[in-house]
C-alpha cells in the first residue's frame, strides 16, 4: 500500500512529463504514481505510460479538477501534488516530505505542506522567491490564508476533498483556492528548507510580455476569487 499519492495533471506535456515522472519513480518511499491528462495532443499520455500507476484522460478543464480528480482516484491517506515541468532533486524528496508532515501534523495540526520550487537559471531565481514571499506573506494580507505551492505540496487527502465538497472549483489560482477552504480543516505550512525543495522549469518566466500578461490575469483572478469564491478563466481571457 502506497503511504503516497502523487497526483501530476498533463495536458501536451511531452516536452517535460519525462523527467518528472522518471524522478517521482525513482523515490525510495512506498507511492504511486497518478496521472491527470486533459486531452493532450501530443505524446504526453504515450510516455506517461512507462512511469505512471494510473492514467486517466478527462474532459473537464483546470488543474484544479485534475488535483481532486486524481485524489479521488488515490489509494493513500496522503497526496503529493506537482506539475509536470516540475521534478524532484533526488530520490528520498517523498520521504522527507512524509517526516516533517508527519512531525507538524502532531505539532501543529497541519492539513498541508509545501515547499518551495527552485529554478536553475538567474531569471527564474525572481520566480523562485516571489512563489514564497507572495504564499508566505502577501496572501495571509490578500485572502487571510497562507498560499500552498501547488507544484510542491502534500496535503491530507481526507481534508483535501473535504475543502471543496460541493464548491465550484476554480480554473485558475487553485492554490489559492484550496488554502482558503483547507484552513478550516487545520494549519497550512509552507516551508523554506532545502531538504523539501523540488525544481521547475522557467517557461513562466519566458519573456518579459510573458510575465506582465500573467501578472494582469492574475490581478483580475484574484478579484474574482474574492468576490465570487472561484476564478472563470473566460472572463480572464476576455480581456
Amino acid at each position: 500500500m502506497p503511504r503516497i499519492s502523487v497526483v501530476v495533471p498533463t495536458l501536451n506535456e511531452e516536452a517535460y512529463i519525462e523527467r518528472c515522472l522518471m524522478s517521482l519513480s525513482s523515490q525510495d518511499f512506498p507511492h504511486e504514481i497518478i496521472v491527470v491528462d486533459g486531452g493532450s495532443a501530443d505524446k504526453t499520455v504515450e510516455l506517461a505510460e512507462s512511469y505512471a500507476d494510473k492514467i486517466f484522460v478527462v474532459s473537464e478543464r483546470g488543474i484544479a479538477y485534475a488535483r481532486i480528480f486524481g485524489a479521488k482516484n488515490a489509494n493513500s491517506a496522503l497526496i503529493y501534488t506537482t506539475d509536470a515541468d516540475c521534478y524532484a532533486p533526488d530520490c528520498s524528496l517523498l520521504h522527507r516530505f512524509y517526516e516533517e508532515f508527519t512531525s507538524l501534523k502532531k505539532s501543529h495540526r497541519a492539513v498541508a505542506l509545501s515547499g518551495i520550487t527552485k529554478f536553475p537559471k538567474l531569471r527564474g531565481k525572481i520566480l523562485e522567491h516571489w512563489y514564497y514571499i507572495y504564499g508566505r506573506f502577501i496572501s495571509p494580507v490578500q485572502f487571510g490564508v497562507i498560499s500552498l505551492n501547488g507544484q510542491n505540496t502534500l496535503f491530507e487527502r481526507d481534508a483535501l476533498l473535504r475543502c471543496v465538497s460541493g464548491r465550484r472549483l476554480p480554473l485558475f489560482m487553485d492554490d489559492n483556492f484550496f488554502s482558503i477552504h483547507l484552513k478550516k480543516f487545520g494549519s497550512i505550512i509552507f516551508s523554506r528548507s532545502p531538504k523539501l525543495a523540488n525544481f521547475g522549469s522557467e517557461r513562466r518566466v519566458k519573456s518579459l510580455i510573458f510575465a506582465l500578461k500573467s501578472l494582469y490575469r492574475y490581478s483580475i483572478a484574484a478579484f474574482q476569487l474574492k468576490k465570487y469564491g472561484t476564478v472563470f478563466i473566460e472572463q480572464i481571457n476576455a480581456r
